[in-house]
């Protein structure tokens, strides 16, 4: 019965190892995608919106 336990806990542990080390990877990749996204619509939305877009005649001293 003891030797059933102390199996069941290192399959436990070695799941949960697997587990981590697969979100990890996954965290890694889509941190730098999410990261791409975020600077990519920031640009296009100040290109439009914000200080880097050109001063027209009217607002122009």
């Amino acid at each position: 019965m003891d030797n059933n336990i102390v199996r069941n806990y290192w399959l436990a542990l070695a799941a949960m190892y697997g587990v981590a080390i697969s979100v990890v990877a996954i965290a890694i990749w889509g941190g730098a995608v999410l990261g791409a996204i975020t600077f990519l619509g920031m640009y296009l939305y100040l290109q439009r919106l914000g200080r880097f877009h050109q001063q027209s005649k009217e607002t122009a001293a």
